[in-house]
């Protein structure tokens, strides 16, 4: 599970690195995404590759635990045990390091796709109304067009004002061709930024289950570290193996496969 997630997120901060021609005003957030989930990956992967080692050795632990409490022999289960806890408390410190940077990325994360929205929200403002002034400026270049004829049919008495009004027709046409070029760049920007817009909200989803699956994994690691007294001094109380002991394994078996179901 946590493989996939942590696929999805690599491929969303490779989305967002790539985005080009975004507004100015976006890039501080861009760069500041590409560095949050540089750093988020791979104390997660670390913390999943560790996850992964420890399952895999602890189905032996276990079934030298097992044969200790067959045979009552609670100093042998003791020291079985504590040796799972010890090899497990490397692997809890990698998950608390992951957990940690995983709770300061999403918290990154919902703050800058809140900046990135009212990014989105200024640009199409800012498109609207240079559309309301693009199209004034074309009807202004129409009705020049439409006044050069008036003079045009004054014949030489009109040449003077031809003269002003095609001066006024040039300006005219470059104002709009200027707020038409400023346009169509708005609108590539807001295209550019509407994917990153995309890639925040996947990892929006994807972040916060990060934090849910290393919380159950931390869960999991908690149980297999936790106060093994109670267990240790059932083994040995009577003839039959201890019920107690026969149970903390059973349920740290499955605490096992969880671990191992829940890093791959």
């Amino acid at each position: 599970m946590l493989s996939g997630v942590i696929a999805n997120v690599r491929l969303a901060h490779d989305h967002i690195v790539g985005v080009a021609g975004l507004a100015p005003a976006a890039l501080p957030v861009q760069a500041r995404m590409a560095e949050t989930l540089a750093a988020l990956v791979p104390p997660v992967e670390t913390a999943a590759s560790a996850v992964r080692d420890f399952a895999a050795a602890a189905p032996s632990q276990l079934d030298a635990a097992d044969e200790a409490i067959t045979v009552g022999d609670s100093d042998a289960t003791r020291r079985v045990l504590e040796s799972l806890q010890h090899s497990a408390q490397p692997t809890g410190l990698a998950l608390a390091s992951a957990s940690e940077r995983v709770t300061a990325g999403k918290a990154s994360i919902f703050a800058d796709n809140q900046t990135l929205a009212d990014l989105a929200t200024a640009l199409s403002t800012q498109l609207t109304h240079d559309d309301a002034e693009a199209d004034a400026a074309r009807e202004a270049v129409d009705s020049l067009e439409r006044n050069k004829y008036y003079w045009l049919l004054l014949g030489p008495l009109g040449l003077p004002g031809l003269a002003v009004c095609i001066g006024m027709i040039v300006d005219a046409t470059n104002r709009a061709n200027g707020i038409q070029r400023h346009i169509s760049e708005l609108r590539a920007q807001s295209t550019q930024l509407t994917k990153m817009c995309a890639d925040l909200r996947l990892l929006q989803q994807e972040v916060p289950t990060l934090a849910t699956l290393i919380q159950s994994l931390q869960n999991a690691l908690g149980f297999l570290g936790g106060d093994i007294g109670e267990v240790v001094a059932d083994v040995g109380r009577s003839a039959t193996p201890s019920t107690i002991a026969r149970a903390y394994v059973v349920a740290a078996r499955h605490q096992v496969s969880t671990l191992m179901a829940d890093a791959s």
